[in-house]
């Protein structure tokens, strides 16, 4: 799996950071959701994942965090008593949600976000084109502004 994760600033603030090993749980979650519809075969069986969702496996979660499956399995209950996660589990595998993951991973810039100090470094060196030229709503205004000349 390839891509990055948004993760805001905000987070320093959370009981999540608080803990190191919830933390680390919330990470990996974040980072093993898939981040648009997709479909895992798992066994025989085809799953249909939605962004912010993925198959979990506690054996396997347990080996690629270096925790013991207790340690993962009672971190991800806190998660998800807190809202933070929704497990579906059958009795082969469990779907992971991260709740709110298109919050957490929009596109759209928030009122704090105005681009990166190098962007807007860009931005304000840029020679202007000219005098900016008058814009128009529609024709008909446009042709209204002809005739009054």
């Amino acid at each position: 799996m390839q891509g990055w994760v948004k993760l805001h600033r905000k987070i320093l603030h959370s009981e999540i950071f608080e803990n190191e090993k919830m933390l680390k749980i919330f990470i990996y979650c974040l980072t093993k959701s898939s981040h648009k519809e997709t479909e895992k075969r798992v066994g025989r069986q085809k799953v249909q994942l939605e962004p912010g969702q993925f198959i979990f496996g506690r054996k396997k979660a347990a080996t690629e965090l270096n925790m013991n499956e207790s340690t993962v399995r009672d971190y991800l209950k806190i998660l998800e008593e807190d809202g933070v996660i929704t497990i579906h589990s059958t009795n082969k595998y469990s779907v992971i949600t991260v709740d709110n993951w298109a919050i957490y991973q929009s596109n759209e810039e928030d009122s704090d976000n105005k681009g990166t100090a190098k962007e807007q470094q860009k931005d304000s060196t840029l020679p202007s084109e000219g005098p900016q030229k008058d814009t128009y709503k529609n024709d008909q205004e446009l042709k209204e502004v002809k005739n009054a000349k």
